[in-house]
């Protein structure tokens, strides 16, 4: 029995095995999976605190339904499977909203073979203090890379993305990988971004990944305030864009190609999704009419896109990119690359 909470309405059960990860929250509430956990059995779940087990619980009790379900009673406890991914998060300030972190997911596959994530399985939780109530929990808003491909639920505040939410990789705001899911090799570490978070005081934050196909449950608990910032560009990579040029104009759109280089001696990872015609790389779009502040710039996809994306060498002749810009153009252009240490930066102008 997984530790997932019964749906709404629905009784829970009274006893059962159950598995998922425990964690005792800021505020001393304990956690197992949606399940809360009573007081008394803290001391013997300490030392399983963020690992995944498996427990036969005795005594399940629900006093109101709808309403949580309490653990009372643990009579044996066992490790669950090794958790193949790990999640390590890190923050930067966001350059669009004052107050805000931009937070960024790297993931490890832990396992002997390759394992494809889908992004809706990714889940991110906050959990605010108030006066009225200990804590505050705000659903997931964790759009991950594509606004075209989002489902939005505004009654129960959800937004996913995915298989069956679209098929372009390009969101309204950038250039991004597609939402079919990531490809991660054994040994390898895929960064996810997430849109922009509130700074908070006090908000405990639960980043959850839901396994199917091979891959376990994971999760980690962070406050925005201990966050390292940043982990971006922890390799000092640098690119460089040339034989930028236009090569077709519809409508209000200019589809633009250009070739991505490494500056250096080592080619980086850049993630990239498989295309028919050409490959997209992962990055967003920014541009300035002017010297000065950049702006995202509207874009959308060009040709169809198979597989999912993956972290990809970048050639040592450079990966020709296609983008189509909607109008009106800019002078200058950032590209913000999505590579294997997070998000770098490069400049281009449009020819005369």
């Amino acid at each position: 029995m997984s530790s997932s909470a019964p749906a709404h309405g629905a009784l829970a059960p009274d006893s059962g095995i159950l598995t998922g990860i425990y964690h005792q929250d800021r505020w001393g509430v304990g956690h197992f999976g949606d399940f809360l956990v009573s007081p008394e059995l803290h001391e013997r779940l300490r030392d399983f605190e963020g690992r995944r087990v498996r427990i036969e619980a005795r005594r399940i009790v629900q006093p109101i339904n709808p309403g949580p379900a309490f653990i009372q009673e643990i009579t044996h406890i066992v490790a669950a499977p090794t958790i193949p991914v790990h999640m390590e998060v890190s923050a930067r300030p966001s350059r669009i909203l004052p107050r805000w972190l931009e937070v960024t997911v790297l993931m490890t596959n832990r396992g002997r073979k390759p394992i494809i994530v889908r992004l809706p399985d990714l889940t991110l939780i906050g959990s605010y203090p108030s006066q009225d109530q200990p804590k505050k929990v705000r659903e997931s808003l964790f759009p991950g890379y594509t606004n075209k491909q989002l489902s939005v639920n505004h009654a129960a505040s959800f937004l996913g993305w995915g298989a069956g939410y679209g098929g372009s990789p390009i969101s309204s705001e950038g250039v991004l990988p597609s939402g079919c899911g990531i490809r991660i090799a054994p040994g390898q570490s895929f960064p996810v971004i997430a849109e922009p978070i509130a700074k908070s005081d006090g908000a405990e934050f639960k980043l959850s990944l839901r396994g199917r196909n091979g891959i376990e449950d994971a999760a980690t608990w962070f406050q925005l305030e201990d966050l390292e910032e940043s982990g971006q560009n922890r390799k000092d990579i640098k690119l460089s864009i040339d034989e930028v040029k236009t090569v077709g104009e519809w409508g209000n759109k200019v589809d633009v190609a250009m070739t991505l280089h490494s500056i250096g001696a080592q080619n980086p990872d850049v993630v990239v999704t498989p295309g028919k015609r050409t490959p997209m790389v992962a990055g967003i779009l920014s541009g300035a009419a002017a010297e000065g502040e950049f702006r995202r710039v509207r874009v959308s996809s060009i040709g169809s896109f198979v597989g999912p994306s993956e972290l990809q060498p970048l050639p040592s002749e450079g990966l020709t990119v296609m983008l189509r810009i909607e109008k009106p153009l800019h002078i200058q252009y950032r590209y913000e690359v999505l590579t294997e240490a997070g998000l770098v930066e490069v400049d281009f102008k449009l020819p005369d």
